[in-house]
């Protein structure tokens, strides 16, 4: 029996909740008590031309005048705001194509640049095997040729720190100790 209670404590508790929700949503519908507010009569009069008619009409056409001229004024900014806009744009356009540009030449210069040292390591090889061949034959003396470097930032030969000599280490005699 009490198995059966634990299995059904989630039925039931559900089964409570929905129908207080179902009660509370009628109770929020009934409407019977609340009074809506009256409805608002206007009462409309005929129009009685008096003496202030005319000076209404110039009002009116120096309202619509100066309305005309704010309209202008507000076209013209905005005619220079899209002006602006598209010179700015223009100007950004320009300017990352010239990065662009700048970059593509970096590249270019660093790839040229790599080549050409390949090519005077060759050279430097082709020279140190020359003059190995022609100490080697002193037959055919020729000139050798002297070939310049291509004007590169070179990295800094490091020195090497001078070594310390150390005295050589004496060993001193052991004494043993007498029991």
């Amino acid at each position: 029996m009490e198995l059966k209670f634990k299995s059904n404590v989630p039925i039931i508790v559900c089964v409570a909740f929905l129908s207080c929700f179902q009660f509370s949503t009628i109770l929020a519908q009934d409407n019977s008590n609340v009074k809506e507010p009256p409805v608002p009569v206007y009462i409309i009069s005929p129009i009685h031309e008096d003496s202030l008619g005319g000076t209404g009409e110039r009002i009116a056409q120096v309202n619509s005048q100066s309305n005309d001229s704010i309209i202008k004024k507000l076209d013209t900014l905005q005619q220079q705001a899209h002006k602006s806009s598209a010179e700015s744009t223009i100007h950004f356009i320009w300017l990352y194509t010239l990065i662009a540009l700048l970059g593509i030449m970096n590249i270019v210069l660093l790839f040229s640049s790599s080549h050409i040292r390949k090519e005077l390591v060759q050279m430097r090889r082709f020279e140190h095997q020359r003059i190995l061949l022609a100490s080697e034959s002193p037959a055919i003396p020729q000139p050798t040729p002297n070939i310049l470097e291509a004007p590169f930032k070179q990295e800094p030969t490091l020195l090497k720190a001078q070594v310390r000599t150390r005295k050589p280490r004496t060993l001193k005699p052991r004494v043993k100790k007498e029991k």
